[in-house]
């Protein structure tokens, strides 16, 4: 498929999800909370491969990543409503958080 037909079919996807906030925040929250950059991925990846072994270990590449990652969101809540720190520092704490998992999780041959 072209890139420029998959770039504008996820900057569509993204961008209606965020539209969806003007009318129901908690719709947007919940769309948002599925895994969209990587269903997406995975979807252009089977539709260009084919492949369901690539698509599954990709899958199990994503779980391993995603894992760690879950701590930016307390991370960012907490900079932002217990320290009331910037959005800027706080996406950068929280940021750093979820990579400094990420570290200690391949550190320790988990990732």
């Amino acid at each position: 498929m072209n890139f420029w037909i998959k770039t504008l079919i996820t900057a569509g996807i993204i961008a209606g999800a965020n539209g969806l906030m003007r009318w129901s925040p908690k719709a947007s929250a919940a769309l948002v909370a599925l895994p969209l950059s990587s269903l997406i991925y995975l979807t252009w990846l089977w539709l260009e491969t084919k492949n369901t072994g690539v698509v599954a270990t990709a899958s199990m590449d994503i779980l391993r990543i995603v894992v760690p990652s879950l701590l930016f969101f307390p991370l960012l809540s907490l900079a932002l409503t217990k320290f009331a720190w910037s959005f800027p520092l706080a996406m950068i704490i929280a940021s750093l958080g979820a990579m400094g998992a990420y570290v200690i999780q391949r550190s320790l041959g988990w990732g």
